[in-house]
């Protein structure tokens, strides 16, 4: 993620995730997002926004409209 951030020169990201595989991009990420779904009931991840998986097109579909603005 920081390999990426300073290749794309951007200073925020947002990452999005459901799994213990995430953990290390998720310490980086600026904004973090949980997808939660039953196999993930018990994950923690400090500072994440969860989100159920089932509202994540909604979510996305409002995001991109807000930064079209």
């Amino acid at each position: 993620m920081r390999l990426l951030k300073a290749f794309l020169g951007v200073g925020h990201v947002a990452y999005m995730g459901d799994s213990e595989n995430d953990l290390p991009a998720w310490r980086e990420a600026d904004v973090k997002i949980l997808s939660r779904h039953g196999l993930n009931r018990g994950l923690r991840v400090p500072e994440a926004m969860p989100m159920r998986y089932e509202d994540l097109p909604h979510y996305l579909e409002e995001m991109i409209k807000n930064i079209r603005k």
